[in-house]
């Protein structure tokens, strides 16, 4: 196609001359001739030239390629790089996300022991070690302690080993804020062996124990001459003999917090009057009443037939003299059987059920009011808990202090009510039974006298 571009040109520059000019046709085909060689070799040129270039053009393009392919490779090759970075950077992440983990379970870790360590320690080292709790709470429980932090930590990790191991030995210490029996901080110097504690100064040693406030603060328990001085002896030289008590102090404790009867019934409150008020009225008339009933027997089957033959014989003087040996309600009940005897039957089984019920409510007195007496008590000693109850917790609201020893000791007061009604009201239901039981029994037996004495003279008449 170059070629024939070629020749198309040189036809148009040659006929134009040959069309004004007069040349011969030779000297026109030489002179064309002579530029179709021109033509020839100048796309011969052309055609090297192109060659050359195309050469070149190769070279440069396999060159291309080749770095093409160079940075193909790199490119791949940093890409796995990054992909490898990538993987390894979030292992790393992932490790420093366990690791702050593990930093945060230790740190609440110590945060746990702290509160364990306070709750344990005894009362005396509580100002002790007070600023060391502190410094540790506040640098506790972030989501990512500090190095600073965990340096305060372990400082505090080695104060309680170093407490652990004086404990274990045994130490003394100085002390200021130790309650004495009477309420009055004493200045002294305080032992701790183990669980137990000792206070000594020189007008007072004994048994360190818990006041229970508020607020928590140690209190000495005085003890015997002989324990107090080898308490004051082991404070002043470091060794010695120390009262040890196997229960840790409850045994002191519970001596300690038990109540006389007089402390529990001021503690009862206005409702306990009246619960001892019933407790003491039914007391004395139960009482009575088993003096009364216990007192009344049922006379013998041969004072009854011994009755009825003087009767049956005429002697009624004889028999009423017989009648009036018998004590209890059952003589008005043989006076009037001896002196009716001759009456009709029905008339003198009016006349002895008449008696029996006369003698009914001289047997039954008091008995309903110790009935009341079990009945009401306990519901008086539940009005007084309640109200108790309900006092306790209205100081606490208006107060705002939830402790539970403020708490614990409200309702055990509250609870002293419902204790008294019902020590008054078991007995009294007691009572109330056995009595009521006796009761019936002599009534019956009355009534059986009477139904023999009339059936005996209805005999006699037949």
């Amino acid at each position: 196609m170059r070629f024939l571009a070629i020749l198309l040109q040189v036809f148009i520059w040659v006929l134009p001359p040959l069309g004004l000019s007069g040349k011969p046709v030779a000297q026109v085909n030489a002179e064309a001739r002579q530029d179709l060689d021109i033509a020839v070799r100048r796309l011969a040129e052309q055609r090297k030239t192109i060659a050359e270039e195309k050469v070149e053009l190769s070279r440069s393009a396999n060159q291309a390629k080749e770095l093409a392919k160079t940075k193909r490779r790199d490119l791949e090759r940093r890409q796995r790089l990054k992909d490898n970075a990538s993987l390894e950077l979030d292992k790393l992440r992932e490790q420093n996300r366990k690791l702050e983990e593990d930093l945060t379970y230790v740190s609440n870790l110590f945060l746990d022991y702290s509160s364990e360590f306070d709750a344990t320690i005894d009362i005396i080292e509580k100002s002790t070690y007070s600023n060391a709790l502190k410094t540790l709470r506040e640098s506790t429980g972030n989501e990512a302690p500090t190095p600073e932090e965990f340096a305060a930590e372990f400082r505090f990790l080695q104060t309680a080993i170093d407490r652990l191991a004086k404990v274990t030995g045994g130490y003394r210490f100085p002390s200021s804020s130790i309650l004495g029996p009477e309420g009055i901080v004493q200045t002294g110097t305080c032992l701790l062996v183990g669980p137990y504690s000792f206070f000594s100064n020189e007008t007072l040693a004994g048994i360190v124990q818990t006041d229970p406030g508020p607020p928590l603060r140690p209190k000495v328990l005085p003890l015997g001459k002989s324990q107090s001085d080898h308490i004051r002896d082991f404070a002043l030289h470091g060794k010695g003999e120390l009262p040890f008590d196997p229960t840790q102090n409850d045994a002191l404790q519970i001596q300690t917090a038990k109540r006389s009867f007089f402390d529990e019934v001021r503690a009862g409150g206005v409702w306990i009057w009246p619960i001892l008020i019933f407790a003491l009225v039914s007391l004395v008339g139960a009482l009575v009443k088993v003096v009364e009933v216990f007192s009344i027997h049922n006379p013998p089957a041969e004072i009854l037939e011994e009755v009825l033959a003087k009767v049956q014989s005429g002697h009624s003087t004889a028999a009423r003299d017989l009648a009036e040996q018998v004590k209890g309600p059952f003589r008005p009940l043989l006076e009037s059987a001896v002196e009716f005897a001759r009456s009709r039957k029905a008339l003198l089984e009016e006349i002895l059920f008449e008696k029996i019920l006369e003698a009914q409510p001289r047997l039954e007195r008091f008995l309903p009011f110790i009935a009341v007496t079990a009945a009401a008590s306990p519901l008086l000693g539940l009005l007084g808990t309640v109200t108790g109850m309900i006092t306790t917790f209205s100081q606490i609201r208006i107060s705002g202090n939830s402790d539970i020893n403020s708490l614990a000791s409200g309702i055990s007061e509250a609870l002293v009510t419902t204790k008294f009604g019902l020590i008054a009201a078991i007995p009294a239901l007691v009572l109330h039974a056995l009595l009521s039981r006796r009761v019936q029994g002599l009534l019956a037996g009355m009534e059986k006298f009477s139904t023999a004495f009339v059936n005996g003279m209805e005999r006699e008449r037949e």
